[in-house]
């Protein structure tokens, strides 16, 4: 009876660490576009376009950030970025060269004042 406890802690550690490795690679190679906000205003939609997909965000209160996972795919792209203020302005940007077939593409998009926005990438 002993024993097989100790096989059962044995293989649920095991089980554990397995899932939080498979997390760990899938986090490392997921590719995430981050939208942050520095406006002075809320940004009440935004929508993030890569690949030909759409990926929208409500509600970004100033101050604020949302980090999207993306999909990647095999052929190359670039970001497309646009939205609208609680005020009804609007802003829209283009920017970066995203690779295909590779994964753990990172790009910080960061909303300023008058629509200003500033797209990065590591």
């Amino acid at each position: 009876m002993r024993r097989s406890r100790s096989i059962i802690a044995l293989v649920s550690i095991l089980l554990l660490a397995l899932s939080l490795a498979a997390w760990g690679v899938d986090y490392r190679l997921s590719n995430r576009v981050t939208v942050v906000n520095h406006s002075g205003q809320t940004i009440t939609q935004f929508t993030v376009e890569v690949w030909g997909d759409t990926y929208t965000g409500t509600e970004l209160a100033d101050g604020r950030s949302a980090a999207i996972r993306i999909r990647g795919r095999n052929s190359d792209s670039s970001y497309h970025v646009f939205g609208v203020f609680a005020d009804g302005t609007t802003f829209d940007h283009r920017f970066g060269y995203v690779t295909g077939g590779f994964g753990g593409e990172r790009a910080t998009v960061t909303v300023y004042p008058a629509g200003r926005v500033e797209g990065t990438q590591p």
